[in-house]
């Protein structure tokens, strides 16, 4: 059984399930007996779950329960040449589920994704392919597909939208020159 985010698990869900973990049985509502169960239990999280047994906030004996192989996955950023497999796999994904005919994601938008700090891991690149294939439908996704978001994130600048940005400061400065003070209110630089 896979239990995603189990540092979600209030403590009172905690010991029930340490309670079923140990005991191999579970009692559903309203039963009166309890049940064998069988399972293996692979957990993930996104919270160090030490830091949350020093706060009071996860059982240190469900910790150490469920610690019995444990491995780090790092971070999306982290695993670039990973991002083009799962852009793949989730195209196919909601082709499928949506009846779409999306070909594949163009190679400066791969560029862009491959850059890109992925805050939100698997999980928002996951929502990201799922919004472009909404939007686009049919053909290959473009950077015009993905939320405006991404372009916006303060914590990344790509080049592209570098050269955007510098495109829209000569159009600014171009078109209304002659008041210095009014393009510096309306183009602000950094």
């Amino acid at each position: 059984m896979f239990l995603d985010e189990v540092n979600s698990i209030p403590l009172n869900l905690q010991g029930k399930l340490l309670r079923a973990l140990e005991n191999h049985a579970i009692r559903r509502v309203g039963e009166t007996f309890e049940r064998e169960t069988d399972v293996r239990i692979i957990a993930s999280t996104n919270e160090m779950l030490y830091k949350m047994l020093e706060r009071g906030e996860f059982r240190r004996d469900l910790l150490y329960r469920l610690k019995v192989a444990s491995f780090t996955i790092p971070p999306l950023r982290d695993r670039a040449d990973d991002i083009p497999l799962l852009c793949n796999h989730y195209i196919t994904q909601f082709n499928n589920r949506l009846n779409l005919s999306i070909t594949g994601i163009d190679d400066e938008t791969m560029l862009f994704f491959s850059k890109y700090p992925w805050a939100g891991n698997v999980r928002e690149l996951r929502n990201v392919i799922e919004y472009a294939c909404s939007i686009k439908r049919i053909g290959m996704i473009t950077q015009r597909d993905i939320p405006d978001y991404m372009h916006l994130d303060s914590n990344y600048k790509d080049s592209s939208m570098c050269i955007v940005e510098a495109s829209s400061l000569s159009v600014g400065t171009s078109s209304i020159s002659e008041n210095e003070s009014y393009v510096q209110k309306v183009i602000p630089l950094q």
